[in-house]
Order: C-alpha cells, then sequence, then structure tokens
C-alpha cells in the first residue's frame, strides 16, 4: 500500500472467488452471481476498519460493480461503527479511526460502472461518492459492451455527470493525458 499510494497509483480491488466457500457453493452463490461482490465488498471494508487509510490516507482504492454493495450500506455502517466505538462489548476489538467508514469511502475510493447498468444503482453511487468518484467501465468479455455504451449515453445525468463518469474521472485517476 505504501509503495501505491507513494506512487499515486491507484490499486484495483477486484472481485475472486470467496475465501470460504461452504456458504456459498451449495446455492450457486460461488461467482459473480453473488460471491465475488461479497468478498470484494469485505476486503474494501477490512481495508477501512483495520486503520490502513489512516496509514495511507493519499491511497486511491478503485472497486468495480458501483462499489461491490458498499455505498448502499454508507449510512448503517457508519452507525453501526459508531455504536461500536462508543459501547463496551458491543463488538469485536477495531482500531480507532480518524474519519467515518463513509468519509474514507469518499475520499479514498473511486467506483466503476462494470457490469451495472442501472440508472437506480447509479444514482445512488453518485450520491454516496460524488461524480468525480465513478467512473465507466465493460465487465467484457463478461458483460455486453454495447450494452454498456448505450447506458452510460442514455441514462439521465448532467453532461457534467456523464463527462466525469465517462473520461475525466479516469484520466485523474491514472493520470491520463489527452
Amino acid at each position: 500500500m505504501a509503495a501505491a499510494e507513494a506512487s499515486g497509483a491507484p490499486v484495483y480491488l477486484h472481485p475472486r472467488v470467496p475465501s470460504m466457500l461452504d456458504p456459498y457453493l451449495p446455492h450457486g452463490l460461488l461467482g459473480a452471481i453473488w460471491g465475488y461482490q461479497a468478498e470484494a465488498g469485505l476486503h474494501a471494508m477490512r481495508l477501512i476498519l483495520s486503520g490502513t487509510l489512516d496509514r495511507h490516507p493519499g491511497l486511491t482504492v478503485v472497486l468495480g460493480h458501483l462499489g461491490e454493495g458498499v455505498p448502499y450500506w454508507l449510512r448503517r455502517i457508519d452507525n453501526r461503527h459508531a455504536f461500536a466505538v462508543a459501547t463496551a462489548g458491543a463488538a469485536t476489538p477495531m482500531p480507532r479511526l480518524s474519519l467515518t467508514p463513509s468519509e474514507y469511502v469518499r475520499r479514498n475510493f473511486v467506483l466503476t460502472t462494470s457490469g451495472i447498468d442501472d440508472p437506480d444503482v447509479l444514482g445512488l453511487a453518485l450520491r454516496a461518492v460524488g461524480e468525480d468518484r465513478v467512473m465507466f467501465a465493460v465487465d467484457y468479455p463478461y458483460e455486453d459492451p454495447k450494452a454498456a455504451l448505450d447506458f452510460l449515453r442514455n441514462t439521465p445525468l448532467t453532461d457534467d455527470q456523464r463527462t466525469a463518469i465517462a473520461h475525466r474521472t479516469a484520466e485523474r485517476v491514472f493520470t491520463l493525458t489527452g
């Protein structure tokens, strides 16, 4: 993490097969239907709650699939984290954090649209992290590139939001020049 932060290189946290297979295998949940994003979302939360982002405040983490479900839960995560910190015995010990969990998501994470062509979920992500923290991606070969492009073109967005998602955020995150 220190090397990525020092060089300004983002870390892409990509889904993988869950580390615990038993809850997933008998129900067909192992892959992209649920297991991949559950594992990636869990890892993102572990980065936040471990204090890693306090130690590496300049680190940028790219999280696909509009945040692997994490943006949906930010209010509850903040609420339960605050309760656990304030109430002895409410949770297992955890490091003290400088920020709320949602503040780390808004400061350190950038989300991609990869595989989520849903205007409601995109709207939630934009409200949760802001247009400068969401960027377009296609989950090729698993998703249809034409459908993803049609989604970007036709989803109700402002011109500034569409520009940010289409290229401006990626140019900043990956230090691309045009």
